[in-house]
């Protein structure tokens, strides 16, 4: 009984937020990697970078800041679709969020289906 509960949770939970996340990965691998340039101008610091034949600019976050704070280059991401937006991270929080918990409810599922085969046979 245990076992059925367990992997009918852990299924039901798990096989949904696992698909949200492989769909917000599978958005994001239209990633190319571009080296950004950070300048200081008006006392506000700005990502600069080049692709797609144009030069693009956006301020950076107060978050932003603080983390790359001393540095004059570093990597960013940028869409092939839209290169003139980019971000410093290669995946967010939210996907890997729900790419770990989709395959622990699914590894738990799994497991909970397993426990009430044995306890079927064995019993």
């Amino acid at each position: 009984m245990a076992g059925d509960l367990i992997s009918w949770i852990g299924l039901i939970l798990g096989l949904p937020v696992l698909l949200v996340g492989m769909l917000l990965r599978a958005g994001e691998k239209g990633l190319v990697p571009t080296e950004v340039v950070l300048v200081a101008d008006g006392g506000t610091r700005w990502a600069r970078w080049f692709s797609a034949g144009e030069f693009h600019e956006r301020p950076l976050s107060g978050a932003e800041r603080a983390r790359l704070a001393g540095q004059d280059v570093c990597r960013g991401y940028v869409g092939r679709r839209d290169p003139s937006a980019m971000r410093f991270e290669r995946r967010t929080a939210s996907t890997s969020v729900c790419l770990a918990l989709g395959s622990t409810f699914v590894v738990l599922g799994v497991c909970g289906f397993a426990l009430s085969l044995l306890l079927m046979v064995f019993d």
